[in-house]
Parts: structure tokens; sequence; C-alpha cells
């Protein structure tokens, strides 16, 4: 999978108020449908950090991501009110498909 979006260092600022969300997000026309659907592993994840509680996930890193800065790329788009929520939710699910390996669950 070619991987054109990356991570990028996003303050506490942009985690608290979700300031730069929009800038963040890929664009509603470059997220594949398949994210727009809730039952793939992705959007199971992005749901699941979106709502809580986290416990029985397994995140497998990519090589050449640094997994902190995805992870706060992401919670930077989750905590914002600015994109609509669907729009939030694949699109942070379609950014996790690239930013991680792989993700497996508990139950």
């Amino acid at each position: 999978m070619e991987n054109k979006f990356v991570p990028v260092d996003v303050t506490d600022l942009d985690i608290a108020f979700g300031g730069r969300a929009m800038e963040l997000l890929p664009d509603v026309k470059d997220i594949p449908e398949e994210y727009w659907d809730d039952n793939n592993k992705w959007c199971r994840l992005i749901n699941r950090l979106f709502y809580g509680p986290v416990e029985g996930v397994e995140i497998a890193s990519r090589e050449g991501i640094d997994v902190h800065k995805a992870g706060r790329h992401i919670m930077a788009i989750l905590r914002s009110f600015a994109p609509e929520h669907e729009h939030k939710i694949a699109g942070c699910a379609y950014l996790a498909s690239m930013f991680f390996e792989d993700v497996t669950f508990d139950s």
C-alpha cells in the first residue's frame, strides 16, 4: 500500500482543542469507500479510541512510522468538533491503516 499520508507533529493544544484537525484529516474525496463502513478493523480501532476504553487492542507498527507521533496525529483529529463525525471516523481509520501495519482485538 502506498503511503501518501505521514504523521505530523501536533502540540498538546492541538490534541486538547483539535484546532488543526481539518488540515490533519484527509479530504472526503481521498478516503476510500471501505473506510466509510464500520465493518473493518481500522474503523473498529478508531471507534474504540473515540468512545473508549481501548483495552485488548494490539497495534503493530509500520516500518518508518513514529507510533507516538501517529497516535497524537489521530487523537488531535478525534478530539476536534470541526469535522463531521463520519468524516472524522473514516479519515482516522484510513490514516491508521497507513500509519500502522496491523491491529488485533482480544474481543
